[in-house]
C-alpha cells in the first residue's frame, strides 16, 4: 500500500512561456511543462488521445516529470491530472473494444504516474477531483488495493470528503475483497442530512 499527503495549499504558479498549438497540430508531451493552466487546451486536443502512442509518450514524461528533483521539469497539478483524466478515458475505452489487447506498458505507466500522483501533497479542490474519479483510477491500477491508504485517509477527513471517499472504498470491498470490519459503523456515522446536501449529492446519485 502507499502513503498519501493531506491537501495542501495552492502552491504559487511558476510562470513559463506556453506554446499553443492549434487544435489540428500534433500535441507534444512538452505542452506539460508550464505551471500555466492549460487544462482547457488539453481538453480541446482530447481526441489526440485515443491513439495509443500519444498516450504512451504523455505518461512516460509525466513519470519523469513526477520523479524529477529538476526544477525545470514542474507542471501544474491540475494540469498533469486533466491529462491522467483524458488518458484513463481512452486506456478503458480502448480496453474494452472487442478487439482490444491489453497494452501492459502502458497500463504499467498509468498505474505508476497514478500512484506517485497521489503521493503529492494536492489542493484540496484536486483532491476532491481526485476521488470524483476513483472508479476510472480503480479501474487503471495493477493492484487497486494499492489505492486503500488514500481512501482509508481520506475517509478519516471527514465531511464531503469522507462522502466522496465512500464509493472507492465499496468498490474495494466489494470487486477486490478488502477487508475493513469497521466500514458501516463508520458510514452510519456519517449520516448527517447536511452533508447530502454538498456538491456530492449529485457524485452519488450518479453511482
Amino acid at each position: 500500500m502507499t502513503s498519501v499527503n493531506v491537501p495542501s495549499k495552492k502552491k504559487s504558479k511558476k510562470k513559463a512561456n506556453l506554446n499553443t498549438n492549434t487544435a489540428t497540430e500534433k500535441i507534444s508531451p512538452k505542452i506539460l511543462n508550464t505551471d500555466e493552466n492549460i487544462q482547457e487546451l488539453l481538453k480541446s486536443k482530447s481526441s489526440s488521445f485515443e491513439n495509443e502512442n500519444v498516450r504512451l509518450n504523455f505518461l512516460g514524461h509525466i513519470v519523469n516529470i513526477l520523479t524529477s528533483k529538476n526544477q525545470e521539469k514542474c507542471s501544474s497539478d491540475g494540469n498533469i491530472f486533466c491529462c491522467l483524466e483524458l488518458i484513463m478515458t481512452e486506456f478503458l475505452k480502448a480496453s474494452k473494444s472487442e478487439n482490444s489487447n491489453e497494452n501492459k506498458a502502458e497500463k504499467r505507466l498509468l498505474n505508476k504516474s497514478l500512484l506517485t500522483f497521489l503521493q503529492k501533497k494536492l489542493t484540496f479542490g484536486l483532491y476532491k477531483r481526485v476521488l470524483v474519479s476513483v472508479t476510472d483510477v480503480i479501474s487503471c491500477l495493477e493492484a487497486p488495493l494499492q489505492l486503500s491508504d488514500f481512501l482509508f485517509n481520506s475517509f478519516k477527513m471527514g465531511g464531503s470528503v469522507s462522502l466522496l471517499s465512500l464509493n472507492g472504498i465499496f468498490i474495494l470491498m466489494d470487486k477486490h475483497n478488502l477487508n475493513y470490519p469497521d466500514f458501516y459503523k463508520k458510514l452510519y456515522s456519517l449520516l448527517d442530512p447536511a452533508i447530502f446536501h454538498s456538491n456530492t449529492e449529485q457524485t452519488f446519485s450518479a453511482t
